[in-house]
């Protein structure tokens, strides 16, 4: 079990996985916390796996995704294995949080009577505050992850306007997937991926978004890509800006002035 936070920590320094984002250091300070579940757990282990009964239905929860993952870690180290170890590590948390109980049981028996009741109730508390403190890893963005998992409504909003009234345009991989998921939109990123590295003046209509110059735009799965200030400012005053939105992340699609191929 400490073994997964072992292969984070790694993903942080050397990058186990090529072509896709290392580990971010806030994602480390969110997951930190959760040692203490994988420690009790690590306890608690003998106690609820085993061959018969209840100790067989937990042994199965905690050794499947564990072969899901090895499997992931051992067949290759492209972006598609990457995710399939992120999904993998999902199933493990019911028998993690099983195990983490019965040691919590162990261990009150074994401490002195009179320091019982603060192992029995100290430590569910502990362990429910470390579950609170890396809640923010479920509705994280891009600013710690490679993947934006929420959709606001000015995106959703914007990947549709672009769907049904322009015949070819770009974004980064979060609309453009928001709109193919959606909208069975053909547009793809790459033209997007090209302008944001570099590629000069913009040839396609693009749905920019304003925090493209603070933690990127999704180029998953590779980090996101920052586009400097200056351009996009630039670029927003330069070209035709024909849809807009408000709100704290705005939203802004601009067709470029001149007839360019997409």
């Amino acid at each position: 079990m400490l073994g997964w936070f072992a292969i984070i920590g790694a993903n942080a320094v050397w990058g186990l996985f090529p072509g896709t984002s290392g580990t971010p250091t806030q994602f480390l300070i969110y997951v930190a916390p959760l040692l203490m579940f994988a420690a009790l757990a690590s306890w608690g282990l003998p106690l609820g796996t085993g061959r018969a009964g209840d100790r067989a239905i937990v042994l199965a929860l905690l050794a499947a995704p564990i072969a899901w993952i090895g499997f992931a870690l051992t067949a290759g180290v492209d972006p598609v294995y990457a995710d399939f170890a992120r999904r993998g590590q999902t199933f493990v948390h019911l028998a993690i949080v099983v195990c983490a109980g019965l040691a919590i049981l162990d261990l009150a028996r074994r401490v002195d009577p009179s320091r019982r009741q603060v192992v029995a109730v100290g430590l569910p508390l502990a362990l429910c505050l470390c579950a609170l403190a890396s809640l923010p890893i479920a509705f994280a963005g891009l600013e710690m992850l490679a993947y934006q998992g929420t959709t606001t409504s000015e995106e959703f909003e914007s990947a549709t306007f672009a769907t049904h009234t322009i015949d070819e345009w770009t974004s980064d991989d979060h609309i453009t997937r928001v709109a193919r998921n959606y909208h069975q939109a053909g547009a793809s990123p790459q033209p997007a991926y090209e302008w944001l590295h570099g590629g000069g003046e913009l040839q396609c209509p693009t749905v920019m978004q304003n925090s493209w110059q603070t933690v990127g735009a999704q180029q998953y799965p590779a980090e996101p890509t920052l586009i400097d200030p200056s351009t996009y400012e630039v670029t927003i005053a330069t070209e035709h800006t024909v849809y807009t939105t408000t709100g704290t992340d705005p939203v802004t699609i601009v067709v470029p002035t001149d007839e360019r191929a997409c």
